[in-house]
């Protein structure tokens, strides 16, 4: 047929004609199908709903064939600064029940008393009295560390002024707390993040490795005079691996533990940080506790984590303070314990009268609470105490989001810890148990929701007002032919124990 130009016209104008019509049907049936409200105005109809996002299946594998690292029986611990020894008198008291039983919850463990103020707060040597202001430690403050770690029974990690370089200071000081704690002195340390000394003043520009370690040699010789028994740790870095390396290379000999420090991210002032950064996965921590590991492996020393948390700067309101934070220290323990890390000192308690977002306890008000970020402490004491580690590989390593780890204890129970760390994304994990068993138990580490600071649970229990915690009965669950299949929703963990 010969092409007509009006033909072409017509044909559009009849493709018009019943578009226009459609949509006038469209339109019609749209609002026949809108509800109107008690001003018997239009309510557009609701949007059909979301579907959920499937369930993701992995298979976890446990193998006790292969076993590994034995976890630490002081694995669990506490970093506090100075400044809370000389400024709050209250915090690390023998009368302060709450805080007592808090830390008597997690058994055994080690505190940390050191950080940043520990290189500006001088020693006096005498019992505190008015003239002395919150920038000088007494034998007062001192003596009421001892009773504390005494009550709760935790070792302590001594922390010496190293910025005044002055020997005989630290001698005496150091000597001091050997006869006031007694058998609960673990180690002393020399000097708090010596790393960072050419960057915040503390030290020339080019302060280096070198120089620090002859500094820290005239320290040693110093306090071994006094105290031939004293036991000491280093180099106490704040991230600076290769100082580790060079350090404990001249030292080893004169070392009874390694140290270093980790933060998952900061500073804390960055408005761009939010609680995804601190669920996905650390940037560099494998390898970081990889080479501390090696170390440790090479010349026998074991390491430790001596001050950690998850945001540099005393912690970010809203991602530090919040179920965010808690994941984020669950899967950090055991990360460090699967390296053969000795044990985790998580930063915080309060810093010249102002409480630090991050610490596991916190006073609230004049009265101690545990924090979001103390149940993983619990999560992790229920799983780990008296085991040894076993491998439990996931067959999908494309959830980097999600984590198994497991061990095994002295009768042959195996205890798996699941970490689903997907904001929006439920997982399904297949345990494949190797072994016959009948019963599981599982103890569930919840909240509301990842932003939520105040209703976080463990085996379905929170901690009471008095510091004392009574752990639900879990979820009894038969194993099956081998397997068990638990459901984690998302943001969400769980202890299971398998006997």
């Amino acid at each position: 047929m010969p092409y007509h130009p009006l033909g072409r016209i017509a044909h559009l104008h009849v493709r018009y004609r019943l578009k226009r019509t459609h949509l006038i049907f469209l339109l019609l049936v749209g609002l026949v199908a809108c509800k109107k409200d008690k001003n018997n105005s239009i309510v557009p109809p609701p949007s059909p709903p979301v579907p959920p996002v499937q369930a993701k299946s992995v298979i976890v594998t446990l193998d006790e064939s292969h076993p590994g690292y034995a976890i630490s029986p002081n694995f669990q611990g506490l970093s506090l600064e100075t400044d809370l020894l000389t400024n709050d008198p209250d915090f690390l008291n023998v009368n302060n029940t709450t805080l007592v039983q808090l830390l008597k919850n997690l058994g055994p463990g080690i505190v940390r008393i050191g950080g940043g103020t520990s290189d500006l707060i001088g020693w006096t040597g005498q019992p505190r009295n008015a003239s002395d202001g919150p920038g000088m430690l007494t034998t007062s403050d001192v003596d009421r560390l001892a009773a504390f770690s005494k009550a709760v029974d935790w070792q302590v990690i001594f922390g010496l002024n190293m910025s005044n370089n002055d020997q005989g200071a630290a001698s005496d000081e150091a000597t001091y707390a050997a006869n006031a704690l007694g058998p609960r002195l673990y180690a002393f340390q020399a000097g708090n993040e010596p790393d960072m000394f050419g960057r915040e003043g503390l030290r020339p520009s080019t302060y280096d490795v070198y120089t620090y370690s002859k500094d820290w040699d005239g320290y040693y010789s110093c306090i071994k005079k006094q105290l031939p028994q004293a036991q000491f740790a280093g180099p106490d870095v704040a991230n600076n691996t290769e100082w580790v390396n060079l350090f404990v290379k001249d030292e080893s000999t004169n070392l009874n533990m390694l140290d270093a420090h980790f933060y998952a991210t900061g500073p804390a002032t960055a408005s761009y940080i939010t609680k995804a950064d601190i669920l996905s996965p650390s940037f560099g921590l494998a390898a970081y506790l990889d080479n501390l590991n090696n170390q440790s492996s090479q010349y026998k020393i074991p390491y430790r984590i001596t001050e950690c948390n998850s945001i540099w700067g005393g912690g970010k309101p809203g991602v530090s303070d919040t179920f965010a934070a808690t994941l984020w220290a669950l899967d950090f323990m055991w990360q460090v314990a699967t390296k053969n890390g000795q044990g985790i000192n998580f930063h915080g308690g309060t810093l010249r009268k102002a409480n630090l977002y991050y610490s596991p306890i916190l006073n609230m008000n004049g009265k101690f609470a545990a924090m979001p970020e103390y149940y993983a402490m619990l999560a992790f004491r229920y799983a780990s105490a008296g085991s040894k580690i076993i491998p439990a590989p996931i067959n999908d390593d494309t959830i980097a989001n999600c984590s198994a780890y497991a061990c095994v204890d002295s009768e042959g129970n195996y205890n798996v810890t699941l970490i689903n760390k997907e904001m929006d994304k439920d997982v399904e994990f297949t345990l494949n148990v190797g072994k016959s068993a009948g019963l599981a138990r599982i103890w569930r580490l919840t909240a509301p929701s990842l932003d939520d600071k105040s209703d976080v649970k463990f085996a379905g229990s929170s901690v009471n007002d008095d510091g004392t915690f009574v752990p639900g009965a879990g979820e009894s669950k038969a194993v099956s032919q081998g397997s068990l299949v638990i459901k984690m929703p998302a943001g969400s963990a769980a202890v299971v124990t398998i006997h």
